[in-house]
């Protein structure tokens, strides 16, 4: 009896620590890209509300593993509605000077419809690293 009582303790525990991860991070990003002179994001919202806007950090490594940090944040007032996928195309010719082996683009900050927010909390939770062609 006291051996079901841990087990349903731990599926509880493991339960609510899933169920904090996932609304911790408002979307899932699938896949990035530098490709055309544009990044080329695809995420989707994760959550029960339509984004109002969004906004990305992108960074780069070398062969040598030197970090590059892209001059400027990827941010858009584009409305998604909840549950939805989307490729977001930043076009630059910045990126040419950004030729990397690996790209990592992690969110850091999201705006609802309703007016509330989501800001990265310095964890980078919401990210994705991705090694280019």
């Amino acid at each position: 009896m006291r051996l079901n009582s841990l087990c349903f303790s731990i599926v509880i525990m493991l339960g609510g620590i899933c169920f904090a991860q996932e609304s911790s991070c408002p979307v899932q990003i699938t896949e990035v890209r530098n490709i055309e002179q544009s990044m080329f994001i695809s995420f989707r919202n994760t959550t029960s509300r339509d984004i109002k806007s969004y906004e990305f950090d992108i960074s780069f490594v070398d062969v040598f593993g030197k970090l590059h940090i892209f001059p400027f944040p990827l941010l858009r007032n584009e409305r998604i509605a909840a549950g939805t996928t989307r490729v977001a195309a930043f076009p630059s010719a910045d990126t040419l000077e950004f030729l990397f082996p690996v790209l990592d683009a992690s969110l850091f900050k999201v705006t609802f419809a309703d007016g509330s927010t989501w800001n990265d909390n310095g964890s980078r939770e919401c990210s994705l690293s991705a090694l280019q062609e």
